[in-house]
């Protein structure tokens, strides 16, 4: 599967939620160490990375200065 893919997507052939995933990728929010584990595994094996787009988004930091 291609990288391109959305979160969505990822999570439903990985056997787990949106929301879990992004714990996963994130580091944030109640998440087992084996379910992390079970959801970056499969993310390599898959080519599936996070968009950071969508992360800066999520987080309302985009890294960027205002004038």
């Amino acid at each position: 599967m291609s990288s391109g893919m959305d979160i969505k997507s990822f999570a439903k052939a990985v056997g787990v939620s949106a929301a879990t995933v992004s714990r996963a990728f994130g580091g944030v929010g109640r998440i087992s160490e084996e379910t992390r584990r079970k959801v970056l595994e499969a993310a390599e094996k898959m080519g599936y990375h996070a968009s950071f787009h969508a992360r800066n988004l999520g987080s309302r930091r985009g890294g960027r200065i205002a004038f």
